[in-house]
């Protein structure tokens, strides 16, 4: 099948193949075309059509980010960029243009090619009403152009919030550091170990990592201001490396309370984590509740 987005789709659906996607996720893509008529010829029957093609040409600076948010769009891309030469002349004067070979032979071409997502509601099906000149129901084309955004899929879908709670590794990772320094408090107090020495040793053991880390993104993102790179994604690299430190402060008050809870567990059992799972549970489901 190669009858183009319009006309395959088409013709799937008159002979009743394919599934439920045949003729959805509709893509066009917009062309800025600009035509030049050289005082020479550019040969454009030598070789290929199409001589270069750039995909994603646009490189970022500060002034495309500032019209793509006059425009309300998140960034500009490029998209393809064609250089070309040759071409069919058409409408009046075309007998005179073939023998001077005007548009012919010093004709030449830059062609911008946006690109398009696949939005489920941009489709191609059967009209019920038009037909062509044999009878058969014509395309119908609906569309309609789409917007990026970032916001979260969770508001938009409204189970979502609850199976992502199934997937946090976050609790996985505070269950085994719990138990880990439950035994290690254990012995240190065996030891007639202090709880201040104590605490001190395991956050330094998180401390000292984290300031190199941070200390490694502050040069790296230095290095970047430094070479041109946009403020734009610099605060966005800066985020995403800030957003792996949340668990940071939290973990540090795991550890400064870790004789506290490990003797209420010794004296409560199993009712302290029971109790703990409840004020967690309450909590998520005012969280995602309201959502």
């Amino acid at each position: 099948m190669a009858g183009g987005a319009i006309e395959t789709p088409r013709l799937l659906l008159l002979s009743r193949l394919g599934g439920a996607l045949v003729g959805r996720y509709l893509m066009v893509h917009y062309q800025t075309i600009v035509v030049g008529v050289m005082p020479f010829d550019v040969h454009g029957d030598r070789g290929r059509a199409v001589t270069h093609v750039h995909d994603d040409a646009m490189i970022p600076d500060d002034l495309s980010r500032a019209a793509a948010r006059e425009a309300g769009l998140p960034w500009l891309r490029g998209g393809m960029v064609e250089h070309g030469g040759g071409g069919m002349p058409v409408g009046a004067g075309h007998g005179a243009t073939m023998r001077d070979s005007r548009m012919r032979r010093h004709l030449w071409a830059f062609i911008m090619q946006g690109e398009d997502l696949p939005y489920r509601t941009n489709t191609v099906d059967l009209d019920p009403t038009v037909r062509d000149v044999r009878g058969f129901p014509s395309p119908r084309i609906t569309y309609r152009g789409g917007q990026l955004s970032g916001l979260d899929a969770s508001r938009y879908i409204s189970w979502a919030g609850w199976v992502t709670l199934g997937f946090q590794v976050m609790p996985v990772f505070f269950l085994v550091g719990g138990y880990v320094h439950a035994t290690s408090w254990t012995r240190h107090y065996e030891r007639s170990g202090d709880w201040t020495g104590w605490v001190r040793e395991h956050a330094m053991g998180l401390l000292w990592p984290t300031t190199v880390y941070v200390a490694a993104a502050i040069i790296a993102v230095a290095g970047a201001r430094m070479t041109g790179a946009g403020t734009a994604e610099l605060a966005q690299a800066g985020w995403l490396v800030a957003l792996q430190l949340w668990f940071l402060p939290v973990y540090l008050l795991m550890i400064a309370l870790t004789p506290a809870m490990l003797a209420a567990h010794r004296r409560w059992g199993m009712a302290v984590p029971a109790v703990m799972a409840l004020g967690a549970a309450t909590v998520d489901a005012g969280v995602v509740g309201a959502h």
